[in-house]
């Protein structure tokens, strides 16, 4: 008998559809959006959707507030960051059909692992027969451009629905930051903004833990957020 899974595991907080930079990706937003509105019928477009983009472009941050969403409606979900899919087994995807909303996030991981990628076939499949789970999944890589070990799989990851994740420009990676540090409590201008954005890792993850890193150090040193003083914490 196969062990049920727990479907409490936390989610990270700032990761939300409300808190989500949408740049050039009101499509997909509005896609992501409606998936799982009431009036919403299940089909064979929906039952798979698969985003595929540059590290950093936010998929994370979509799937993640795809389950904030099915929490806040009261639908069960669950969130699968396959970078770690060493850590536990294969198995973990059985019975997971019968649950309202499956997020599996980074499906690259897999790309030489033909046991998962065969536990990934089989639940697609299984998916499609109960017409119950709307799976999403996301890679850097578009589902046609996959070479698996189980060529079947290829052909099943472009069953649904597929997007590419559009970077954000200038002035929107500008509008993130500032929207995130407002977030954190944090002052920050045009100015500062700017200079983050010229003179760090432009994918927002990487933003986000510089972001934090000088929360700490401002509440530390009681100094005010400058231009001059992220020169000296990060040492640019």
């Amino acid at each position: 008998m196969t062990q049920q899974l727990p479907l409490d595991i936390a989610l990270p907080d700032d990761c939300k559809l409300s808190n989500f930079v949408v740049g050039d990706n009101s499509l997909l937003f509005n896609y992501c959006e409606s998936l799982l509105s009431k009036n919403t019928n299940y089909t064979d477009a929906n039952a798979l959707t698969f985003i595929s983009g540059d590290r950093g472009t936010g998929k994370s941050h979509l799937l993640v507030g795809l389950c904030h969403l099915a929490a806040k409606r009261q639908l069960t979900h669950f969130y699968l960051e396959l970078s770690d899919h060493m850590t536990f087994p294969a198995e973990i995807l059985d019975g997971l059909e019968n649950i309202n909303l499956l997020c599996i996030d980074n499906i690259d991981a897999i790309e030489d692992d033909e046991n998962w990628q065969r536990a990934l076939f089989d639940l697609i499949n299984r998916c499609r027969e109960t017409r119950h789970t709307k799976l999403v999944l996301s890679a850097l890589k578009g589902p046609k451009m996959f070479e698996m070990a189980l060529p079947d799989l290829t052909s099943r990851l472009s069953w649904g629905t597929s997007f590419t994740i559009k970077p954000l420009t200038d002035s929107q990676c500008q509008q993130a930051i500032k929207l995130k540090a407002n977030e954190r409590g944090m002052n920050i201008s045009d100015q500062v903004a700017r200079f983050l954005m010229l003179h760090t890792t432009r994918d927002m993850r990487s933003l986000v833990t510089t972001l934090d890193i000088l929360d700490s150090k401002t509440l530390q040193e009681k100094r005010k957020l400058s231009v001059p003083f992220i020169k000296q914490v990060l040492g640019i």
